[in-house]
């Protein structure tokens, strides 16, 4: 019996040590989740201005110029959109995929456009891609909220 004292205490040491060092890991997980928040709504923020500046460019542009006007906001919310889908990605959002299609849809419908297309044309083709991946920037603004 005295033999198995000593694995004993060699199997609760070894599990102790295990436990201190998951304990540990928690901590700096927390702080990159902190990180991660804060990376994810500075993006979402940067994001959100490119889209009003396509929003404002569907809505306060000219006929004749409104495809330039869209294509330009639309190249610029490009990088941003990126950097959204990467920090998001990074806090374990499991829609990324779905996101990335959104974001495909509005490239493509801006990037549709005849460089002389009507407002008119503009928002058919691009108001319904946007209002969608603004769905998708809201669900994220909830993934930042809601994240421990």
């Amino acid at each position: 019996m005295r033999a198995k004292t000593p694995l004993f205490l060699l199997t609760v040491m070894v599990l102790l040590t295990a436990v201190v060092m998951v304990a540990g890991c928690g901590g700096s997980g927390a702080a990159l989740n902190v990180k991660g928040k804060a990376t994810l709504t500075a993006a979402l923020s940067d994001f959100e201005m490119s889209a009003g500046a396509v929003q404002n460019a569907l809505t306060g542009g000219a006929d004749g110029t409104v495809a330039a006007d869209v294509k330009a906001a639309d190249s610029d919310m490009a990088a941003k959109w990126q950097k959204v889908a990467a920090a998001a990605k990074a806090m374990g959002w499991a829609d990324a995929d779905a996101g990335n299609e959104a974001w495909k849809a509005v490239e493509k419908a801006a990037n549709s456009l005849p460089t002389n297309a009507t407002v008119a044309q503009a928002q058919a083709a691009v108001q319904r891609p946007l209002d969608t991946l603004m769905e998708v920037e809201s669900e994220l603004w909830t993934l930042v909220q809601t994240s421990k």
